[in-house]
């Protein structure tokens, strides 16, 4: 029998408590990220009064509050607004969303992971794509486009891949593989096959015009020239065009058909917030009429500013106060709901508390897409809708809501150093704010974390609370066998 002494080495009490601090930050840390990630984007423009009948410190107060209560919420992730009265965002969400999506398209390509890699590059060229004067990188178009046409043969989608070979050659006609490059022997063929038909067919003609005459001409991350002008050799198919002058710009994807001429003529757009498509909606919202024209707008405001979702709100002046009508537009479905209208007393005694109602059904209809009625065609929207619903809940219910205006108290709102009138009809709404934390304490991963933080800092506290010797002496442990 043999005995061996093993000693477990000498650790201080100043390196076990700077163990334990690291630990607890690293966990709480990574619980954070992991429910910021999952959340998804939201993107919340200045709402608008009706027809400029709503006052702007109305208008301003309203948006206040709601944008305050969804930001609070960690379900949702609300984004920085992309304009300010005179600014401009120095770098487009859209395009730094496409450029993470690139990079992990390339990562899974690499990986042979074609089906992630054909899903990730598709997300990027959809943002590259509505974003055009943007790019500044357009590289990753061209790279996009390859990696694409790879993928969909990898996954068996002839289709698309033969799609994606048509796209790239339009977009560079004198594409060519790297010498070490890798490909399917299906995939060779399918491409050389595609450049004898793009020779055959010949190019077509691109006749370029724009009200600001001599806008510089990019196709395809190239500059051609200046308008009015036109560009003889554009090859058959899909071609990125930009037009930039003095800080305004134009851009779109155009399709050319061979030995054919097209025709484009564009205004352009400057860059700040009067162009911008924030100020687009805000300007289709204002006039009432809810249709094509605000439903393009929020899809534009999407793309440029990378959410999964914009709420935009009508604030209309009617006898019990403001009507506020909140839509939704869901980048996924590209579609526009309008939820259920919340009404704001007069003098806003109550803005709080009805703010925090409003963001409870924004946050309700973006995880339950049954809620709101979406729009299909022309919705109009003024006093007289507000009017009407208000006198069929009064013939239904046969009650008068009591005036509460007489008979308030005052009390001051933590988020907001304004003073605040909390009637009685709002008394048990406002203690605990039952309606901020319907949706963050039922999260999992918030309940995680607490955990988590609690647990770590029980262990920190006995830690720190021990024997305040410098050393904390080894033991001898006796093996054998």
């Amino acid at each position: 029998m043999r005995r061996r002494n093993h000693r477990q080495p000498v650790a201080t009490m100043a390196s076990i408590r700077i163990g334990m601090l690291v630990l607890v930050t690293l966990l709480a840390s990574s619980t954070a990220a992991a429910l910021a990630q999952g959340s998804p984007k939201l993107y919340m423009p200045d709402f608008v009064g009706y027809q400029n009948q709503a006052q702007s410190r109305i208008v301003e107060q309203i948006t206040k509050v709601v944008r305050q209560r969804l930001d609070a919420d960690p379900t949702v992730a609300v984004l920085p607004q992309l304009t300010g009265a005179t600014e401009v965002i120095s770098v487009s969400p859209a395009i730094t969303e496409a450029t993470r999506l690139y990079e992990a398209g390339r990562g899974q390509y690499v990986d042979q992971r074609f089906e992630d890699a054909a899903k990730s590059l598709t997300q990027a060229l959809d943002y590259l794509e509505t974003n055009t004067t943007d790019i500044t990188d357009w590289s990753m178009v061209e790279d996009s486009l390859f990696r694409l046409s790879i993928a969909y043969q990898h996954i068996g989608d002839e289709t698309q891949s033969s799609e994606m070979i048509r796209r790239l050659l339009a977009y560079n006609p004198e594409f060519t593989f790297a010498s070490d490059e890798e490909l399917p022997e299906a995939y060779a063929a399918s491409f050389a096959d595609s450049v004898k038909r793009l020779k055959k067919k010949g190019n077509g003609s691109l006749d370029t015009s724009s009200v600001e005459v001599g806008a510089e001409i990019w196709v395809d991350g190239k500059v051609r020239g200046a308008t009015p002008m036109s560009i003889e050799d554009l090859g058959a198919g899909t071609h990125f065009v930009v037009l930039r002058k003095d800080g305004a710009a134009y851009g779109s994807l155009v399709t050319i058909e061979a030995k054919k001429a097209t025709a484009l003529s564009a205004s352009l757009v400057k860059k700040g917030a009067e162009g911008s498509p924030e100020a687009a909606l805000v300007g289709a919202l204002a006039t009432g009429e809810i249709g094509d024209s605000v439903r393009f707008a929020a899809r534009d405001l999407a793309n440029r500013s990378a959410a999964a979702y914009v709420v935009a709100a009508l604030i209309v002046p009617v006898d019990e106060g403001f009507a506020v009508q909140a839509l939704l537009y869901t980048t996924e479905t590209k579609t526009l709901r309008l939820l259920e209208p919340s009404i704001f007393d007069k003098e806003l005694l109550s803005v709080n508390v009805d703010g925090y109602k409003l963001s409870k059904k924004v946050i309700d209809a973006i995880f339950d897409a049954s809620l709101g009625t979406v729009v299909e065609s022309t919705e109009v929207i003024g006093p007289e809708n507000f009017k009407a619903k208000s006198e069929v809940t009064a013939l239904v219910t046969g009650k008068v809501l009591p005036d509460y205006t007489n008979d308030v108290d005052t009390t001051t709102d933590e988020t907001n150093s304004d003073t605040t009138i909390v009637t009685p009809k709002d008394e048990e709404l406002i203690k605990g704010f039952p309606l901020a934390q319907d949706h963050w304490y039922e999260n999992p991963w918030l309940w995680t974390g607490v955990g988590v933080g609690v647990a770590g800092a029980a262990i920190l506290t006995i830690v720190l609370m021990s024997d305040s010797g410098t050393d904390v002496t080894g033991f001898n442990a006796t093996i054998e066998w």
